[in-house]
């Protein structure tokens, strides 16, 4: 956080302190229970002070609401991450690192497809050779066997 962030965080929190207790220490405009809320600023500052200060309370309340408002436009609008450059770069290099990792992983399932079919193509040809090798070896032993036998 930069000091700049840290002041119009501080200022965003007194603001913001300020309207509450402003909004509570007005006299409410219709007498219900907000008027009973209120009404303790009548018979603290008196029947007269009362309305002077409730309409200073008014101004101040207006004021601070759009200093509130301005503040957070700024901290919004200061904000390093929320730059519409930064967005653009991000969408960038998200795309980039996308299209990356899609190459990489065809190129890897390419490979690996690759040495799957060579290695089925190697077993295939070990197992026709033994079968060949075993059968001219079975019909070598039954005519070996056969000579024997008449003989």
């Amino acid at each position: 956080m930069t000091i700049t962030e840290i002041v119009l965080g501080i200022i965003l929190l007194l603001c913001a302190l300020f309207l509450v207790v402003a909004v509570i220490m007005q006299q409410g405009k219709q007498k219900g229970l907000s008027g009973s809320i209120s009404g303790g600023a009548d018979t603290f500052f008196g029947k007269e002070k009362g309305k002077t200060i409730d309409k200073v309370l008014d101004k101040a309340t207006t004021v601070i609401a759009i200093v509130f408002v301005v503040v957070i436009l700024i901290t919004f609008l200061t904000d390093a991450d929320f730059s519409s450059d930064n967005v653009v770069d991000d969408a960038v290099t998200t795309t980039e690192h996308v299209h990356d990792h899609a190459e990489e992983t065809a190129d890897e399932t390419a490979d690996e497809t690759v040495a799957d079919t060579a290695e089925e193509t190697v077993v295939e040809t070990v197992v026709e050779t033994a079968e060949e090798t075993a059968a001219e070896t079975a019909e070598e032993t039954v005519a070996e066997t056969t000579a024997a036998v008449a003989e």
